[in-house]
Parts: C-alpha cells; structure tokens; sequence
C-alpha cells in the first residue's frame, strides 16, 4: 500500500489499551517506523550510570521520541510514535516536529491520533499480564485510571477532535482496517 502523504501517528491511551500491539500491526502492514517511548524510558532507567529517576526517564524518552521521529520524518518515512499522549505538551510537541520538518523539506506532514481504548477492568487484566511476561517492565508514571468511557474521554480531550477512537477489545484484523482506513484513506 502507497503513503500518500508524510504521516506522524499519535497512539493515544492508557497502559493495557492496546496501543503497542496495534503500533507493531500497523509497522507490519504500512511499513512505517514504529517509535517506542516504553523502550527508550526503559534503556534510561537501566543504564546505572545516568541513575535517573522514572519522571526523568520519562522525559527524556519523550524528548529522545521525538527527535527520532524528526529525523525518520526529514527522510520522508511516515512514523508511529507509541506512547500515551496524556499531557497537551505531546500534541504541541508532535505539532513543533512536524512545523519543523515541513520548514526542511517544504512537504506536509498530516498529524494522525489513534486514541485506544478497553474497559478499565480488560485494561487492568492487559496490565498484570504484560507485568507478568515481562520482569523488568517499565514502570508507568500515569496516575489516571478513569471508570467510565466519558471519564477516560476527558483525560483525552486535548487531543484533536478528527482523531480516530477505537475499542481494541474489539479483533485486532478489525481495529487495524478501521485505523489503515483512517490514515490512508
């Protein structure tokens, strides 16, 4: 399938939502390049000679994200940056990257955000159970854990209102048509 146009992807969502599984669906199917936030917080903490706290893992791995996605971007490849997108500072930030790669190459590129989303009780389970394959996983500085869909909207609210909002406790063949749907079409 052709990329038509430049593309930063946005996975937006709690931890357990989905959203690393659909990322590596969509590397697979699109051949974008797939920026894992998780995996840079978790090289920092790692690494005893930073000693780095998580808050600050964290920022510098979103910080590392986006650097990365410049650069993929300035090479024309699309990106998918997989990371909750909490905070308004990641849309601006995704906003600032892609200015600045418009500025260098003189193209658009087209902001994307899939918000992922399951009941908090699936959400959970997802969780221990990622914890539970993965000894040393990354721990998580999110302090949200809304109960109902209207809740977990409003932690979502600044993102862009043409965003894409998808149930993944629906099949991932599914989830992954509405999104490629989403970004191509």
């Amino acid at each position: 399938m052709k990329n038509v146009k430049l593309t930063f992807v946005l996975m937006a969502g709690l931890p357990g939502t989905g959203k690393s599984t659909l990322a590596l669906a969509l590397y697979k199917e699109l051949g974008w390049t797939v920026i894992d936030k998780d995996a840079y917080k978790a090289a920092f903490l790692n690494d005893e000679s930073a000693s780095m706290d998580d808050k600050s893992a964290s920022l510098m791995a979103y910080e590392k994200s986006f650097r990365v996605a410049e650069d993929e971007l300035i090479k024309q490849k699309s990106v998918i940056l997989d990371s909750a997108a909490l905070r308004p500072v990641t849309i601006q930030n995704a906003e600032n990257t892609a200015a600045d790669v418009e500025a260098e190459i003189k193209e658009k590129v087209q902001i994307k955000v899939i918000l992922c989303y399951v009941s908090r009780e699936l959400r959970k389970k997802r969780e221990q159970e990622k914890k539970s394959r993965i000894r040393l996983s990354p721990t998580s500085n999110t302090t949200t854990d809304p109960f109902t869909m209207d809740e977990y909207l409003r932690d979502f609210e600044h993102l862009p209102s043409d965003r894409l909002v998808l149930d993944t406790e629906n099949s991932l063949v599914e989830c992954l048509l509405q999104a490629r749907k989403y970004l191509t079409g």
